[in-house]
């Protein structure tokens, strides 16, 4: 009767394995919901980049900041969950402020300066968790 000991102490040390492969697997990986916010924080990113092109080319074409998003003749399709949470606002005739709101830190995190957070000429990539706003220069 010694192998039925035998069979659940294997058991037991399988199942510890696959345990402490999972949470492993978890901590390096992350979350899959953490994953799914850095996903969409990285779509944000992206229709940053192509709201400064579409800002950039109409101002240089028109020599004016467009007033709106939709005052630019460019093609601009950004999907309206990320559009929704991404603010343009003129602030002189040669700047303007992009803000979006994002959901966690980016790759690197050198704010250190309260709500709302300001970036001058920083890539949008470097952004912290929350609102985040980017001064650009036409």
């Amino acid at each position: 009767m010694k192998y039925p000991k035998l069979h659940r102490a294997y058991a037991i040390a399988i199942t510890l394995i696959v345990a402490v492969s999972v949470a492993a697997g978890l901590f390096v990986a992350g979350s899959p919901t953490k994953e799914r916010l850095r996903r969409l924080d990285e779509q944000r990113v992206q229709s940053l980049e192509q709201i400064r092109s579409v800002v950039n080319d109409h101002a240089a074409r028109l020599n004016t900041l467009p007033a709106s998003l939709s005052d630019t003749s460019g093609s601009l399709y950004i999907d309206p969950r990320i559009l929704g949470g991404i603010e343009y606002r003129v602030l002189s005739t040669s700047t303007y402020e992009l803000c979006a709101t994002f959901e966690t830190d980016g790759p690197q995190e050198p704010y250190a300066y309260p709500y709302p957070k300001r970036v001058e000429n920083a890539p949008f990539w470097k952004h912290g968790t929350g609102r985040v706003c980017f001064l650009l220069t036409k």
